[in-house]
């Protein structure tokens, strides 16, 4: 089964490429990839390119082919190398790892922005276990580039994926016009009403062989610079030096002033081949009411049968669990909460708070060498009636590990 995934990125004119390529197959010598339990850090030159990997193991008896790279979660899990000469067509193989069933998505980075992503995998309504699938990406950036893979997002779940058999076709004398930018599409511009402007976000523009100035103009509500911190405006203009523009970095964000509300646009490049829009996407948010804030120091249960206790001024049923403080409880303070993972093992909100949920987070760890199953956070707007998930299913490890998801929902919550 194969899955081809291309986003055009650039808009060119050429007649006579040279073209060159490279591959990783993770075979090569010096790869000392941590293997079992053991995730770790660590680099490998191949071909005069150095691969740089965080948090990854040898995908073991999950691998595609020979020996591959296992990436454990969005965080810190990623493969990154600088290929000189630049990028024509960038290529790898992936499926899934191990047998948890989140949700998976590879993000391919370019010079830190996003170009591309992969079809969600790895669940099991995809029934893809033993499933191999093929990216590429057509990315025809001429000069040195910096390339990242990872898992979508910054979670801390696992999202065991792998990858293996990447290869790229890089681009060598251009003789007509040619003209790229490194996205088409960039989005989280946000801020808090009054404390704008948004943190910037760049792109990067490459030319060559052109005569004429390229500008840059902003839609409503957006601003850009060649600064990321200073001279922001509507508009900006790059001339080019000796025919070329070599990989312009470009800062855009969303302008201070604005009321709450979601602002959106098409960023225009101009030049003397054709014009190339980028998508941009923002908002701005209403301030957050004060948080909410459980840490189990005010309750106690006498067992892990049902029964309701009051934290923090809220009622909360445990059932199939306990507020626990023997020494083989993890916590920050004299107790936290522990489940016995029964099926039936919950804490759930029996009212609502006011002024909606934001962001929910916790800390979690495996209790002593207990066997894990898996778990999901949910929140209710309609008082318990029905239920959605928030962020991604877990499963408790020996190392202590933060969940975090975004809901910002408005409203009675639970």
């Amino acid at each position: 089964m194969k899955k081809l995934i291309s986003i055009f990125i650039v808009s060119l004119m050429f007649v006579g490429l040279a073209w060159a390529q490279g591959t990783l197959t993770f075979d090569e010598d010096g790869w000392n990839l941590p293997t079992g339990s053991v995730y770790g850090d660590g680099s490998n030159e191949v071909n005069g390119i150095t691969w740089n990997y965080g948090h990854c193991q040898d995908a073991g008896q999950y691998s595609i082919e020979g020996t591959s790279l296992l990436l454990r979660r969005a965080s810190d899990g990623y493969l990154e190398a600088t290929i000189p000469g630049g990028i024509g067509t960038f290529s790898f193989e992936y499926k899934k790892g191990y047998t948890g069933n989140a949700v998976r998505q590879l993000e391919l980075i370019i010079n830190g922005t996003q170009v591309a992503v992969t079809d969600e995998f790895g669940t099991a309504e995809h029934n893809d276990a033993d499933v191999v699938y093929t990216f590429s990406h057509e990315v025809n950036i001429p000069s040195e580039a910096t390339v990242r893979i990872k898992n979508v997002g910054e979670t801390s779940p696992n999202r065991h994926s792998v990858i293996d058999n990447i290869s790229w076709t890089g681009m060598g004398q251009v003789d007509d016009p040619f003209i790229g930018v490194s996205s088409i599409s960039i989005s989280g511009f946000e801020y808090e009403l009054d404390s704008g402007p948004s943190e910037a976000i760049s792109f990067t523009i490459n030319a060559l062989n052109i005569s004429n100035d390229v500008i840059i103009t902003s839609p409503d509500y957006y601003e850009v610079s060649l600064d990321e911190n200073a001279n922001y405006g509507n508009i900006v203009e790059l001339s080019p030096v000796d025919g070329t523009i070599d990989n312009i970095e470009i800062f855009v964000r969303l302008e201070s002033g604005l009321v709450v509300g979601d602002y959106s646009g098409i960023l225009l490049v101009e030049s003397e081949l054709n014009d190339i829009e980028i998508d941009l996407s923002g908002q701005v948010k209403a301030p957050l009411a004060p948080g909410y804030f459980v840490d189990f120091e005010d309750g106690s249960t006498t067992g892990y049968a049902s029964e309701n206790v009051e934290l923090n001024g809220l009622v909360w049923d445990m059932t199939q669990s306990l507020i626990g403080s023997d020494s083989g409880d993890w916590k920050i303070d004299s107790k936290s909460a522990r489940f016995n993972g029964k099926a039936g093992s919950s804490i759930t909100m029996m009212e609502d708070k006011v002024n909606g949920i934001g962001d929910i987070n916790f800390f979690y760890k495996k209790y002593g060498n207990d066997a894990q199953r898996t778990w999901k956070v949910e929140y209710s707007m309609d008082g318990g009636t029905s239920w959605t998930q928030a962020g991604d299913e877990f499963v408790a490890q020996d190392a202590v590990t933060e969940f975090h998801a975004s809901v910002n929902q408005a409203g009675n919550a639970r």
